[in-house]
């Protein structure tokens, strides 16, 4: 179709534009380029015919082979779709690969514009957006990587914000939960518990009050995962210190609980007991040591605990009989010997002494 050319105005407008710009008529023939457009051009060379002055756009582009093609295709159906009005404005990135380098990236835009004739038109606009999409890139991998580390983490991991609404969690705690759904947005309590409100003890509330970490113990995961769970929370401040959310580190100390609970009973088993029992460390110092002890030896809790086997039995018979023995048992061995000891009527007192190795969580023997 003829069309008149537009005033000069106008024409130094579209010029002014720093990205490469087209007016195309309802057919998507070009009836309008300006300098960005034309400088374009003129770097493709023999190919610059399908973008020149009275081509037409679309044809070049639903004709359009090789890598590219499907984004010249989706790029033909949405100008299409603006220039039959089904659609007022249409965007999508694409890629411009040059040999030698990395891809660039362009954004193109077409906007419905309405003609002097009458018909419906289009101004199409191409805006390099490389660096953009690198720095975007950029982030991606960088994130991807945080969150490889942040789910790799073997404890329970969530980001709170300030009303305690999740923000992330680890795939520990998803496991552990047992969440296949959306996490981010809901409250903790809800998520976690079914609850409508927080906990009686919640660390995050307590750290809000507090303005720092709060560690709490609990005797509960639900989803038919019972255990304890240490959780402690930290408060998150913005720049201008204010909370602004909370990271909760949630730790399974089942197995800690279990040794605790074990050595309370055995420690009120052993209390309870007429054997004369006692404990040392790698050291050689009493940690505990029961009322039949204590009475045997005629000695208060506060005269053994905590002093060394030779302090308190004596240098002559420690080196003598009793720290060879000890060095055995802290290698793992159970041993059993008669031990003679002066009695207070004279004579020598014989007792049949057994050491065991106590074993801590790790399986050493502590």
């Amino acid at each position: 179709m003829s069309f008149d050319p537009i005033s000069s105005l106008c024409k130094s407008i579209l010029d002014a534009t720093p990205n490469p710009t087209a007016v195309l008529d309802c057919t998507g023939s070009i009836i309008l380029i300006n300098r960005a457009w034309e400088e374009f051009a003129r770097g493709l060379g023999p190919a610059s015919e399908p973008v020149a002055m009275g081509s037409d756009y679309l044809a070049a582009c639903e004709g359009s082979t090789g890598p590219l093609a499907s984004y010249a295709r989706n790029a033909c159906a949405g100008i299409k779709k603006v220039l039959s009005s089904s659609s007022p404005r249409f965007e999508m990135e694409y890629p411009c690969p040059e040999e030698g380098h990395e891809h660039r990236w362009f954004l193109l835009q077409a906007q419905g514009i309405d003609l002097p004739s009458g018909d419906r038109g289009a101004v199409v606009t191409h805006v390099e957006v490389s660096d953009s999409k690198r720095h975007g890139f950029l982030l991606h991998r960088e994130k991807a990587v945080l969150q490889d580390s942040f789910d790799a983490i073997g404890d329970g991991i969530v980001v709170l914000d300030a009303e305690l609404r999740i923000q992330t969690v680890n795939r520990t705690l998803r496991e552990w939960f047992r969440l296949d759904g959306k996490c981010r947005g809901r409250k903790c309590h809800d998520l976690f518990y079914g609850r409508d409100v927080p906990c009686e003890i919640c660390p995050s509330l307590l750290a809000r009050e507090s303005g720092t970490g709060e560690r709490v113990v609990k005797c509960d995961r639900p989803g038919g995962y019972p255990g304890w769970l240490e959780v402690l929370s930290t408060p998150l401040r913005d720049a201008s210190g204010r909370i602004s959310g909370y990271l909760e580190h949630l730790r399974d100390v089942t197995g800690r609980k279990e040794y605790e609970e074990r050595l309370t009973e055995y420690a009120r088993a052993v209390e309870g007991s007429d054997e004369l029992i006692a404990a040392v460390d790698r050291n050689h110092v009493y940690t505990m040591a029961n009322t039949a002890y204590l009475k045997n030896r005629a000695l208060s809790r506060m005269e053994v605990i905590g002093r060394t086997v030779a302090e308190v039995l004596g240098p002559e018979l420690y080196e003598g009989q009793i720290r060879p023995r000890l060095d055995k048992a802290f290698q793992g061995q159970t041993v059993e010997f008669e031990m003679g000891q002066g009695a207070s009527e004279g004579g020598i007192r014989s007792t049949r002494v057994r050491y065991y190795p106590l074993k801590g969580e790790g399986g050493q023997v502590e």
